[in-house]
């Protein structure tokens, strides 16, 4: 067995840094936590939920230049494809109400089953993410 000890970050990609965390920020809560320039033309940001200090998310936006043609092509077309995070909330409905009020676009409903309440919905870069309201079974 490989010898995993946790799940420190998970990575993002995205088209432009700046306006992806502004919308991050402004409309789900999250803070900036590091902001990390690796030489002229590379950078990320990493970000999280001010309750949960453990773990943060790594905005990443691909540079040909940093990550050299093939590496950068991967990393482009992961761009809009998903991004595998579950954001976990009280109340999904009032958290669906108060993001479309935002202008956030959703791709389901709050939809109840049995381990709890989910909607999916996209950041500014067609990545998805789902609101999570735990249920009994979960």
């Amino acid at each position: 067995m490989v010898p995993l000890t946790r799940i420190s970050h998970v990575a993002v990609i995205v088209r432009d840094l700046e306006t992806t965390f502004k919308w991050y920020s402004e409309v789900l809560g999250f803070e900036k936590r590091a902001d990390v320039s690796l030489g002229s033309s590379e950078r990320w940001l990493a970000i999280g939920l001010p309750d949960q200090p453990d773990f943060s998310i790594f905005l990443e936006c691909p540079k040909v230049e940093t990550h050299g043609s093939d590496l950068y092509a991967v990393l482009s077309e992961r761009i809009d494809k998903g991004s595998g995070l579950v954001l976990t909330t009280p109340d999904c409905r009032e958290a669906h109400r108060k993001l479309v009020s935002c202008g956030v676009r959703f791709l389901s409903e709050p939809t109840k089953f049995p381990w709890g309440t989910t909607a999916m919905f996209e950041d500014l870069d067609g990545n998805a993410l789902v609101l999570f309201e735990p249920g009994d079974a979960s």
